[in-house]
Order: structure tokens, then sequence, then C-alpha cells
């Protein structure tokens, strides 16, 4: 079965996104 599979990748894509976000926000500080 894929679907836990394409859960999982969502997840991880949403996750990857919010970095994103607070990077462009200046949130995150390196």
């Amino acid at each position: 079965d894929l679907l836990p599979v394409l859960t999982q990748l969502r997840h991880a894509l949403d996750m990857q996104v919010d970095l994103d976000t607070h990077v462009e926000n200046g949130n995150y500080v390196r």
C-alpha cells in the first residue's frame, strides 16, 4: 500500500516548508 508512504512524504514536505518559512522570516539563525 502506498498510502503510508505518501502520508509520510507529505509530512516531510510540510516540515520542509515550515523550515523555509522560518528562514525567510529571519527567525532562523545560522
